[in-house]
């Protein structure tokens, strides 16, 4: 059974014999066609469910019917007394929903929600119209004679009553039921025949012969699970039955992620459209996406949902705890061509992971090429590694990167438009002694003078100084004269400084 209100029932108009004036009726309960409120403690604990949500759907219907009122005239002193009415209706509505569902039901919520989407389907200016023609009907009752017996046949009167009510709403009525069906029922009274506007708007459409007993609400209660409930799902699909909003909302409230995921596969429902509370206290909703990470849900969820279309771009939390698809994928391990995918297609970076960061991640991982494609797409390579830069503890721990990223180019193809890893970095970043990558550089084994003033050509600072007040090039004579056990001498140095000269003065022509 759906528990949302798709459609309600008929409402029973009041009888043709009673009096507008004389029942007391306020103008609100003569716009919603006479409903009583029913205390649930009234309705006997023998009602079918059927009957249960019927009266609940009324309710939630009347209730979605008296705020617009309110809305369109919250000036008026009858505003209190459709409050308070509707107030009654929304209690009522939430404890048929409890009786329905089940006591420990997170009902106000969900009612409160059906009642906004009740509300989507009216306007203020259409329940005027259903006001007036309602208070209308009811002068008529009042003041026309009324037969005094049961005759199947009107009197002259009361045809002429019909004639007039009818020319009113028949083109609404009409859309449910044909003038020739009306005219075919005598035995019915006027009132009956002729559908006041409300009824004929949200009455539901004619039932069609079922092609399965299965319905979306059974499959969320029932126990099967894998290759037999794609089975059920299929058989109603087949049946022309879709998935309704209140049927995703059980789905949800019972957890059955596997039934919406096969639901999402076959295309039925689209993940971008799916929005879900967080948690039962939490009036929020969020994107499917958004509730699958904060949730941690299963791999086979979460890549369906990504490949037909989730929105890539949510970020759950926020700062350095904050949660993305990629960095639960990374985490998970995944195939990294589908994360250069997720990537390519927008799908949000996480500046953290596990409290590290992503780019450093990586690198311990020796991800390099997906590290490379999360610089591209605004990974910051500019952070600390051991104290060092990133770029320095490369070239620090494996020669071919100073071949790649410094003597060579680390191309990534995006779209076959070529970007250039090293663009990315910024080059006089400084580590954690204030040194910058050349000083790390001199700190290692190497002293090549070629990868010295392809640095500084690239752009680096050789007269940076470090927390020691030490350059790049008073660090590289320090080296040398260990190496040497002596000065380098005077002369070769001046060669060095000429040459560290014509490398700044190319990196200005670049």
């Amino acid at each position: 059974m759906s528990r949302f209100p798709v459609s309600a029932p008929p409402l029973r108009s009041p009888s043709p014999l009673q009096s507008c004036e004389g029942s007391g009726r306020s103008t609100a309960e003569i716009a919603l066609g006479g409903a009583n409120v029913i205390p649930h403690d009234q309705i006997s604990a023998s009602q079918p469910e059927e009957e249960l949500i019927r009266r609940r759907d009324h309710a939630i219907s009347n209730a979605a019917q008296l705020t617009l009122l309110i809305r369109a005239f919250s000036d008026q002193p009858e505003c209190d007394k459709w409050r308070a009415m509707r107030k009654r209706l929304i209690s009522q509505a939430v404890d048929l929903t409890r009786r329905i569902e089940g006591p420990d039901d997170d009902a106000k919520v969900w009612v409160k929600t059906a009642v906004r989407a009740k509300m989507a389907e009216g306007s203020p200016s259409r329940t005027l119209e259903k006001m007036a023609e309602s208070a209308l009907q009811a002068i008529m009752e009042k003041y026309v004679p009324q037969p005094q017996d049961e005759a199947s046949t009107p009197p002259e009167s009361n045809r002429e009553i019909a004639e007039v009510v009818q020319e009113q709403v028949v083109p609404q009525a009409q859309t449910e039921l044909s003038q020739p069906e009306i005219e075919s029922k005598p035995s019915e009274s006027v009132q009956e025949q002729v559908t006041p506007p409300l009824r004929a708007e949200i009455a539901a459409p004619p039932e069609t012969e079922a092609k399965t007993e299965i319905t979306w609400h059974g499959l969320v209660r029932s126990p099967e699970r894998g290759e037999e409930l794609a089975a059920r799902i299929d058989e109603l699909i087949s049946s022309g039955i879709r998935p309704h909003a209140a049927d995703i909302t059980a789905v949800h409230h019972h957890q059955r992620f596997d039934i919406m995921e096969q639901i999402i596969a076959k295309g039925i429902v689209h993940p971008a459209k799916v929005m879900l509370r967080a948690s039962a206290d939490d009036e929020a909703l969020m994107p499917l996406l958004a509730y699958a990470i904060k949730h941690d849900l299963g791999d086979s969820f979460l890549r369906t949902i990504v490949e037909k279309g989730a929105d890539l771009g949510v970020i759950v939390g926020s700062g350095e705890t904050a949660q993305t698809i990629v960095g639960l994928a990374i985490k998970r391990e995944w195939d990294e061509e589908f994360i250069r995918r997720m990537i390519e297609c927008g799908a949000a970076l996480p500046e953290r992971i596990d409290g590290v960061a992503l780019v450093e991640h990586l690198y311990r991982r020796k991800q390099i090429k997906l590290m490379n494609i999360a610089i591209v797409f605004g990974a910051s390579p500019n952070i600390t590694i051991d104290g060092k830069t990133l770029l320095g503890k490369m070239i620090l721990d494996h020669p071919k990167f100073i071949n790649e990223y410094i003597l060579g180019k680390v191309i990534v193809l995006i779209r076959d438009v070529p970007y250039d890893v090293l663009s990315k970095f910024d080059l006089n970043a400084t580590g954690g002694n204030g040194q910058n990558v050349l000083h790390d550089y001199f700190e290692s084994k190497a002293l090549d003078d070629g990868v010295f003033l392809k640095l500084i050509e690239l752009g680096v600072n050789p007269d940076h100084r470090n927390k020691q007040n030490k350059t790049p090039l008073g660090l590289f004579l320090d080296r040398a004269r260990t190496l040497l056990g002596k000065n380098v001498p005077r002369q070769e140095l001046r060669l060095l400084q000429r040459e560290i000269e014509k490398a700044k003065a190319r990196r200005g022509k670049k």
